[in-house]
């Protein structure tokens, strides 16, 4: 199946990890890849993978955090093979700390290379679809933009941003024929988290968090990728899709676990779960202040609370009524009528 035959692809980051897979596979079903990436050795070898599909290919040193360098490689790959059709972006990094430990400059690293890039590159790329009459753009986001993380917090809040980004863009830009989705990703074995897994007891948690029981690969994330990017999801945009192994549903109904202070991919720390505790019990309080029956239990009384209307909602329409004929009778025989 050759669903990208004639279509032309931009993956940013493409040099290694998903980038590099989601290459391969638009290669492989016809595509033309342009690879941008700052680290020219990697790129130039995912060239030859791509060119090995099937594919043809094109090499971009490009600094993705900068405007400049996106304006030249959007403007390259559309020059190369004369249009451009996808742009899938996948630079990114990783992070670790909470924002008491993350200095400024990690925090701005983080930032501008997920998230600040994915509008920088997407406003390069959406004037050359716009010549294309149309196109379709998948950022990859993360599991950990849907939820707050432990110790990610910089990683979190621009992976948090790129999945409301990805909402507003498809919003803007569909009726000129541009999708705009968003993969979510679970654990992915990639050269970015090889050295994180490298740790025994870190690889056995993190494969514990995900109920199918393993980590994932590059592979399948391309693989989700390329169905958003093509003519099978030609009616989905907005869509936020978790390629995660279960990992988000696990982690939500999973119980408050004790790791030492070292909590991973799911439950609470000892922190946390002395603070939740807390928490309950401050809802439990009021809840009896406010004359609440002392057995219902606070997750009672918040559900209660939450069904409560709100001077902030939107007012529901008015239902016009019929005409009173008799009050319209009376006002026409005291108007001589």
């Amino acid at each position: 199946m050759r669903r990208f035959e004639g279509k032309v692809a931009l993956i940013t980051g493409g040099a290694s990890g998903i980038g590099r897979a989601t290459a391969v596979r638009l290669a492989g079903e016809g595509a033309a890849v342009a690879i941008a990436d700052i680290n020219d050795q990697a790129a130039a070898e995912a060239c030859h993978r791509v060119e090995d599909a099937g594919g043809r290919a094109l090499c971009i040193h490009a600094d993705v955090t900068v405007a400049a360098a996106c304006e030249e490689m959007a403007g390259a790959a559309a020059e190369r093979f004369g249009r451009l059709d996808v742009l899938v972006t996948s630079a990114g990094v990783g992070a670790g700390g909470s924002v008491v430990e993350i200095t400024e400059d990690e925090w701005d690293r983080v930032v501008d290379l997920d998230l600040k890039a994915v509008y920088l590159s997407s406003k390069a790329a959406i004037p050359r679809m716009r010549q294309a009459g149309g196109g379709a753009i998948v950022h990859v986001a993360s599991i950990g933009g849907l939820r707050g993380r432990w110790g990610a917090a910089s990683f979190s809040a621009a992976k948090g941003g790129v999945v409301n980004l990805t909402r507003c863009m498809a919003l803007h830009h569909a009726r000129e024929h541009i999708r705009v989705n968003c993969v979510c990703p679970g654990v992915i074995e990639t050269p970015l988290t090889r050295r994180w897994l490298s740790d025994p007891e870190t690889r056995a948690r993190q494969v514990a968090a995900h109920p199918m029981g393993r980590l994932g690969r590059p592979e399948e994330v391309a693989a989700a990728i390329a169905f958003l990017a093509g003519d099978d999801a030609s009616f989905i945009t907005g869509a936020i899709l978790t390629v995660d192994g279960g990992h988000v549903d696990l982690e939500a109904g999973r119980q408050p676990l004790d790791d030492g202070g070292q909590a991973g991919a799911v439950g609470f720390s000892r922190g946390q779960e002395s603070q939740h505790a807390h928490l309950l019990s401050a809802c439990s309080q009021a809840a009896r202040m406010n004359g609440s029956a002392s057995s219902q239990s606070p997750r009672l009384v918040h559900r209660s609370r939450a069904r409560a209307p709100c001077r902030t909602s939107i007012p529901r329409p008015s239902i016009a009524r019929a005409p009173d004929r008799r009050a319209w009778r009376r006002r026409r025989v005291s108007s001589g009528l």
